[in-house]
């Protein structure tokens, strides 16, 4: 298992007032899945429709 280095967005969940707010801390993937996707990082993107970060 690797922890790949994440970017992006600095929280992966908001509460819906926006005044509380938390991180993933690891991103755990098998050397296979990094080889066979090529996968350097992960990235956070925007919030869309869940209060969840992609």
């Amino acid at each position: 298992m690797v922890d790949l280095p994440v970017s992006g967005k600095k929280f992966t969940w908001f509460s819906a007032d926006g005044r509380s707010m938390s991180r993933s801390d690891r991103f755990l993937l098998s050397d296979g899945i990094i080889d066979n996707w090529k996968a350097t990082g992960q990235w956070v993107g925007d919030r869309d429709i869940s209060d969840h970060c992609p």
